[in-house]
């Protein structure tokens, strides 16, 4: 083996051991009492983050790790949650309903501890149990926005083109596996019956992740999330997909 190959032959040795790039980690910040579970915390929301990245690929919309979050804070309780977002927000606390969770802003993630959203959860969906699953799902939501509004601004410039909020908070419901278990698809006149034109579901997520989960059984994820801001959404894509 000459020079010039055993060289060649060592970087590609050397880049299969070293593997993948990895993704860039995510500052957590949390208050002085969850320190001890710092370690749990870091990798529940890189691990979602993941998750998040791996779901919107797999519908043909792949984005980076560094376009979604590099922060994260959470808060021990929702109350200490709504100052902290209000002031990012430049909101009265007081206007932020008591059952709020989470949401991103910017590249950072707000969001309730663990023991803070567990009550909130069991007073919001009665029927659906808590599970090891329910706070993980929150992150992913949360996650899921983020990188919904992150495709609709690099197509169009503006996150207005996330469409109706029906479609996009069932594209987060379905993103982070909620309300899945034991629903029959609808056909599309099901569907039309709740949303099209100048319809709008009852304010229902349960009801939002099921109209979505329906609607990609006709039309893919990735023409929805790029059709989603046009005239009577998704009237015009149902009739198409029924027609071919």
């Amino acid at each position: 083996m000459n020079k010039m190959l055993a060289l060649a032959f060592l970087l590609v040795s050397s880049l299969a051991i070293a593997g993948p790039a990895e993704r860039p980690g995510i500052t957590v910040e949390l208050p002085a009492s969850l320190e001890g579970h710092r370690a749990e915390y870091e990798r529940l929301i890189t691990s979602s983050r993941d998750e998040v990245l791996a779901w919107f690929a797999k519908s043909g919309l792949p984005m980076e790790a560094a376009d979604l979050i590099d922060r994260a804070v959470v808060y021990l309780d929702t109350e200490s949650l709504r100052r902290g977002v209000a002031k990012v927000f430049g909101d009265d606390p007081q206007k932020i309903p008591d059952t709020f969770s989470g949401t991103v802003n910017g590249k950072t993630l707000y969001v309730a501890s663990e023991e803070a959203f567990h009550p909130i959860w069991t007073k919001l969906y009665p029927d659906w149990p808590w599970s090891r699953r329910s706070y993980r799902s929150l992150i992913v939501h949360e996650l899921a926005h983020r990188a919904h509004a992150y495709v609709a601004s690099r197509r169009t410039g503006s996150e207005d083109a996330m469409g109706p909020s029906w479609f996009f908070e069932g594209l987060a419901v379905m993103c982070a596996g909620q309300f899945a278990a034991g629903k029959k698809p609808m056909n599309a006149t099901e569907i039309l019956s709740h949303v099209g034109g100048s319809k709008a579901p009852k304010v229902s997520y349960p009801l939002y992740g099921h109209l979505v989960r329906s609607l990609v059984l006709f039309i893919p994820v990735k023409t929805l999330v790029e059709k989603a801001a046009g005239p009577g959404f998704p009237r015009e894509l149902l009739r198409v997909a029924n027609n071919p």
